[in-house]
């Protein structure tokens, strides 16, 4: 009888062992990237988009110097649409992590703050663009240049879509008809430029399987809306007391489609 008690209690133990303890991680990153494989349906729309995401601790120990915010979603352009209530920026697409270096931390910390919230609503270039979604647009076409890739566009319409999901704070692909990248941080001064970077890193890894550094450089793509959300510890990150950047970008057409890698993504 006593052996039998401890063969059933052998699985549990296994599951036990098993489950993973990141209670004192600084960092998580994604690894299962999907490709994505599109249909036509009935509507001339797309079907069966999958992705991964992937969310980023940036240096935890300094979450003190990150202002508190209040949860608040915001888009990054000068659309006139912007309703009042939205504030921040947020992104989604497939893959993410980050780099911040230490000279650009406290800075970065103020674009991460409730003032930096405001900034993103103003114009911040001659384009018309806030400050946030020029500086997208640049990461963007200064990296897909690298790839052989054109330059894409701001378009309002894919930011108003990302502000929606980038005011949900669940670090969640919404299985639309874009392509989507997705990435959030705390601490350490997280801000759009340390989300975009975290995406393009992944271009030393590339091995012609889907990834946000795919998306990001994807010839066929020529739009890009992106948006910031603040987020309230205990929604994307528990128990660091201070919120989380969560960004989210939508692309327009979307990438990583099976079967056209080689066609869009140069090695």
């Amino acid at each position: 009888m006593l052996f039998t008690n401890l063969f059933a209690l052998l699985p549990l133990l296994a599951l036990a062992s098993a489950r993973p303890h990141d209670d004192k991680l600084h960092r998580r990153q994604c690894t299962a990237h999907r490709n994505h494989k599109f249909s036509a349906n009935g509507n001339g729309t797309l079907d069966g988009q999958e992705s991964a995401v992937a969310a980023v601790v940036v240096s935890a120990s300094s979450t003190a110097s990150l202002e508190q915010e209040t949860q608040t979603a915001t888009f990054i352009s000068s659309s006139t649409e912007v309703q009042e209530t939205a504030t921040s920026v947020s992104s989604t697409s497939e893959q993410q992590a980050t780099t911040t270096s230490s000279s650009s931390q406290e800075e970065a910390a103020t674009s991460a703050s409730s003032s930096a919230s405001a900034e993103a609503s103003s114009t911040g270039s001659s384009s018309g663009l806030s400050t946030d979604a020029q500086t997208l647009v640049d990461l963007h076409n200064a990296f897909r240049a690298q790839y052989g890739a054109g330059n894409v566009t701001w378009n309002d319409d894919l930011a108003s879509y990302a502000a929606t999901a980038a005011a949900k704070c669940d670090m969640q692909h919404t299985g639309g008809p874009y392509g989507e990248n997705l990435a959030s941080g705390v601490g350490g001064g997280y801000d759009v430029t340390a989300g975009f970077q975290s995406w393009a890193d992944e271009a030393s890894s590339y091995d012609g399987s889907a990834s946000h550094f795919t998306q990001v450089v994807w010839k066929a793509t020529t739009e890009i809306g992106c948006a910031t959300s603040s987020c309230a510890d205990g929604t994307i990150f528990t128990g660091y007391g201070s919120d989380s950047l969560y960004l989210v970008c939508e692309y327009n057409p979307a990438g990583n489609v099976i079967g056209e890698f080689a066609a869009n993504v140069a090695a």
